[in-house]
């Protein structure tokens, strides 16, 4: 891995951190860095990580800052990215999970590509707004009811007060069908969370979704990590593969 890769992944690691901690924070939760580890202490939503590394670093120090994190967040488990891959967790009772590839776009100007004529594209502004995000997000993902039982679990009231944070939904017809999000650093935008509920599928309306999340930073780069089934339109897009991330979990209850 060559010198600009690194630091792309570096910056894409570091604006990934600053996502989970908006988003939790805004959930009152508890989170903690180091120069080589981002983690938090306390159970988030469903779709949250526990700790994501930020450099390469020394893996000793990085084992001494993990099983810390292992031992405060008992007997709870947890998802953790080790963004370089070069971690070995088994001793600490965590299993290998996803490899994810990292995804970059190039800085680009305002596209000009037209969406979906019927789709309509807004930026979230207002807690009622936040919710239809939510629940059309939880829809998009499949994510089953009865992981979330009150509107705001994930996506918290307080998250729409931080400027760097973009989230966009897609309406056809009044219905909300297609989400995205943005978090906007001064080197890099990181994409997150897109999603069309199954039935609006095959429309455009998620590359349209994701081209509103990628122009919140124009003149930057944007970063992402793909689905397998999303790929492909991602690389059509323009995205690229620059690295790949393991993924850890710690089972517990």
């Amino acid at each position: 891995m060559n010198d600009e890769t690194n630091d792309l992944i570096q910056a894409g690691a570091l604006n990934w951190a600053n996502w989970h901690e908006s988003q939790l924070v805004a959930h009152g939760l508890r989170c903690t860095r180091s120069e080589t580890l981002w983690r938090c202490w306390e159970p988030g939503g469903i779709i949250y990580l526990g700790a994501i590394t930020l450099k390469p670093g020394d893996p000793y120090a990085l084992y001494v800052e993990i099983e810390r994190l292992v031992e405060a967040r008992k007997p709870g488990g947890f998802v953790m990215a080790d963004c370089w891959m070069n971690l070995d967790l088994s001793k600490y009772g965590f299993e290998t999970t996803d490899v994810e590839p990292w995804h970059i776009s190039p800085p680009v100007e305002s596209p000009n590509v037209s969406s979906p004529p019927e789709l309509r594209i807004e930026q979230v502004s207002t807690l009622s707004a936040l919710r239809e995000f939510e629940e059309a997000s939880l829809k998009g993902f499949e994510i089953p009811d009865s992981a979330t039982s009150a509107p705001f679990q994930i996506h918290a009231e307080a998250s729409i007060e931080d400027l760097k944070l973009r989230c966009y939904m897609g309406r056809v017809d009044g219905d909300v069908v297609s989400v995205s999000m943005a978090y906007v650093s001064d080197e890099i935008v990181g994409v997150y969370g897109v999603a069309t509920l199954p039935e609006y599928r095959r429309r455009g309306y998620a590359q349209a979704l994701t081209r509103a999340a990628v122009q919140s930073g124009l003149g930057l780069p944007a970063l992402l990590q793909p689905s397998p089934m999303a790929e492909s339109m991602y690389e059509r897009m323009g995205f690229y593969e620059i690295g790949r991330l393991q993924m850890w979990r710690l089972p517990g209850s």
